[in-house]
């Protein structure tokens, strides 16, 4: 998954669903930073990250050895707007024995990325006005599910 290579600006959108994880925590945010590169400007970036603390183990999953590698939320959040993405929505979901964070986000509209703020307020609510800290994100439950409005939501046609 790290040695994958598209021309930039070749997507409107990438989803990565529970493969991230299964990376170490020092390609994380490497990978993130091509994504974003692929995306077209407005490109929308939706995943699965791994929710609490950082770490990394091997264990027996689905029948066979799988590595998992979490890099926890503020590191996760850093290299989401370091790669020129603004989060905008998010949600924590309960799953098996562990918790995932979904998040989508949105590559900047201009050429040249410059981080319009701090790593302390990047997510961007969907509706209204202002951010939210942080802090808030493992408080969101308004993950958007599949369908047509929810593309349309985004300013994504399906």
């Amino acid at each position: 998954m790290c040695e994958v290579a598209f021309e930039v600006g070749s997507f409107h959108a990438v989803g990565a669903f529970y493969s991230i994880t299964h990376i170490p925590r020092t390609q994380q945010g490497q990978l993130i930073a091509k994504i974003a590169s692929w995306l077209k400007r407005g490109g929308m970036f939706v995943a699965s990250f791994g929710s609490g603390a950082a770490g990394e183990w091997t264990c027996k999953w689905l029948g066979t050895t799988m590595f998992f590698g979490h890099s926890g939320e503020g590191e996760t959040l850093r290299y989401l707007v370091d790669a020129g993405l603004r989060v905008r929505d998010s949600s924590v979901e309960k799953q098996d024995n562990e918790e995932a964070s979904f998040m989508w986000a949105r590559r900047s509209m201009t050429a040249n990325h410059q981080p319009a703020m701090s790593t302390d307020t990047i997510v961007e609510p969907a509706i209204g006005s202002g951010t939210v800290p942080v802090g808030a994100i493992s408080h969101r439950l308004s993950f958007i599910k599949a369908g047509n409005s929810s593309f349309q939501r985004w300013g994504l046609r399906t």
